[in-house]
C-alpha cells in the first residue's frame, strides 16, 4: 500500500467508526415508542390483576414482593425502573400508570399522556 494512501483510509475508517458509533448507540425513536407501549402494558396488566386477586395497590413495588412482576420495567426515557408515575383512584390505590417524561411522541401525544 502506498503511504499516501494511508491518511486517507485513516479518515475513512474514523469516519466510519463514528457513523456506526451513531447508529449503535442511538436506537430509533420508534424503538423506544415500542419499549415505553410493552413495559406500560406489563406494569398494567399487572395491575389489573393484583386489582382482580381483591388488593388495594399502595406501592408499584408490591407487585413485585408479591410475585406480580419479577421486576418493575424501565421507563425508556427516563432510563429508570423507580420514576413511574402511578394514578390512583379515590381510595388512594393506584389504578394506573404513565410516564413522568415531557418528550413528545412521533404522533404529536406526550409520552407521559399514554
Amino acid at each position: 500500500m502506498a503511504p499516501a494512501s494511508r491518511p486517507l483510509l485513516s479518515v475513512l475508517g474514523v469516519a466510519l467508526l463514528v457513523v456506526a458509533g451513531c447508529v449503535v448507540c442511538r436506537l430509533p425513536e420508534e424503538a423506544f415508542e415500542a419499549v415505553l407501549r410493552t413495559n406500560l402494558g406489563a406494569i398494567r396488566d399487572a395491575i389489573h390483576g393484583y386489582e382482580r386477586d381483591g388488593g388495594c395497590l399502595r406501592d408499584l413495588a408490591q407487585l413485585v414482593a408479591e410475585g406480580y412482576l419479577r421486576q418493575l420495567p424501565v421507563d425508556p426515557f427516563a432510563e429508570n425502573r423507580s420514576v413511574w408515575y402511578s394514578v390512583r383512584d379515590d381510595g388512594g390505590c393506584i389504578c394506573d400508570v404513565r410516564s413522568t417524561s415531557n418528550e413528545t411522541a412521533e404522533d404529536g401525544t406526550r409520552y407521559r399522556d399514554w
